[in-house]
């Protein structure tokens, strides 16, 4: 029972939390001209692997073998 008093105000506190900082993250992205693109752009960013597959895929088929794992 009081896991899910605890768990419901976590969420309480989260849920205004994150609609605080997506209000100041709006706020800043418009009036600041350095930092709008890197904010507007952030979901798109991703410094890792590329693991689609497209030309450099190292699968023939839909099979996965050890000799696909690196």
């Amino acid at each position: 029972r009081i896991v899910n008093v605890v768990r419901a105000r976590f969420r309480s506190s989260l849920s205004k939390s994150l609609a605080l900082a997506s209000n100041a993250f709006g706020k800043v992205a418009a009036e600041s001209e350095r930092i709008a693109p890197l904010l507007k752009g952030m979901n798109s960013q991703y410094t890792g692997r590329d693991f689609g597959g497209g030309e450099t895929s190292a699968l023939d088929g839909d099979e996965v073998t050890s000799a696909n794992v690196e």
